[in-house]
């Protein structure tokens, strides 16, 4: 596998000369700068930085995309990360990161048009940013948990038109892991990963969760495997990496 070589300015960060890349997304009146490289890790070395597990790593997301059974999916590392699931550069997931927490804000509405989507009225923290880990060789334990009361969104449809305000109700995010697991396809087997657990309910207390959602995270891949998506190949860009398409 041969990597392929894009043109993008430099800058030194630490020392050390990196790739930079400057996406600007506007949705309607929200603008957004991203930056890469994100800002150095406030981690330990006894602890995971979520954001190596949710994002691509940036050396591989310039060139490499992965592909699965329902969508591509391309990664736009920096504080507010993209997930863009299509080659026209939509639908996409914005999110987001600080010292504390990697927040979820905004997805797709219609597949088909980059004009509408879901955000969270004030972003969701997803996962905490630093995660302990846990002793060696130990596997599939509970790392982390998050408890939401109030999840409200707005859907906007076509043209970023406002249309009805929803909530996911009371949510519980769960960190597990690590687990060793074979992704499948061109991806290493036993690849370690860490697994998120979404679950929803009306309202608390959490005695049957009306709905789960499950992501699972790799090191050097980033988002691998989803409830819909399960990503199976890392494959080159056919010719660029796809810009994002907005309103």
């Amino acid at each position: 596998m041969c990597l392929k070589t894009r043109t993008q300015s430099c800058t030194s960060w630490g020392g050390i000369k990196v790739k930079r890349i400057n996406v600007l997304l506007a949705i309607c009146s929200f603008t957004i700068a991203v930056v890469v490289p994100a800002c150095a890790s406030p981690c330990s070395s006894t602890q995971y930085d979520m954001m190596s597990w949710f994002e691509m790593g940036s050396s591989w997301s310039t060139e490499y995309h992965l592909t699965s059974n329902a969508n591509p999916l391309y990664t736009y590392p920096g504080n507010t990360f993209y997930w863009v699931k299509g080659p026209a550069g939509y639908p996409w997931d914005v999110n987001y990161c600080d010292n504390n927490y990697i927040y979820q804000w905004a997805t797709e509405f219609n597949w088909n048009d980059p004009t509408s989507y879901k955000a969270f009225n004030n972003a969701i923290p997803w996962s905490p940013r630093c995660v302990n880990k846990p002793a060696s060789g130990v596997y599939g334990s509970k790392l982390a948990t998050i408890t939401l009361v109030s999840t409200p969104y707005t859907i906007y449809k076509s043209q970023c038109a406002a249309s009805s305000q929803m909530s996911l109700g009371y949510v519980i995010n769960e960190i597990w892991g690590p687990t060793p697991m074979s992704l499948g396809g061109s991806l290493p087997n036993n690849a370690l990963t860490l697994r998120c657990l979404i679950a929803t309910a009306a309202s608390p207390p959490m005695t049957t969760a009306s709905t789960k959602r499950p992501s699972t995270f790799n090191g050097s891949l980033g988002w691998c495997n989803g409830l819909i998506t399960h990503c199976s190949t890392v494959s080159t860009y056919s010719k660029t990496k796809p810009g994002i398409t907005t309103w």
